[in-house]
């Protein structure tokens, strides 16, 4: 399955086989639900988001997330430092799926 042409065309991998990192998280705790979901309160909403941009070598088993907010930048560790993403509207179909597509903006490194 490929992407649309204005999406960086990539070999997207199986959704079943993505797992988040633990070093990867959503820098808010907002819960940003759709307008027709409703939580209990205290559960958070699972967003399946996938992540285009930065690296060459970042894992493609890492490409597709799941996060709770898609109005907070997402960070990812990654080598020396995190990688960071942002959702600026676009979706694209995986696996039957449609999934909003997280654009990589910057690159951030840890501090010794």
């Amino acid at each position: 399955m490929q992407l649309a042409p204005a999406l960086n065309t990539r070999l997207v991998p199986p959704i079943g086989a993505a797992r988040a990192p633990e070093n990867c998280r959503s820098e808010s705790a907002a819960v940003t639900p759709a307008a027709d979901d409703v939580y209990p309160e205290g559960v958070m909403a699972a967003i399946k988001v996938f992540l285009s941009g930065g690296p060459g070598h970042f894992p493609e088993e890492h490409r597709v997330q799941v996060i709770d907010s898609l109005e907070s930048s997402y960070k990812c560790q990654f080598g020396a430092g995190y990688e960071h993403f942002r959702h600026a509207g676009d979706y694209v179909s995986v696996e039957g799926e449609r999934l909003p597509v997280l654009l990589w903006h910057t690159r951030t490194f840890i501090a010794e």
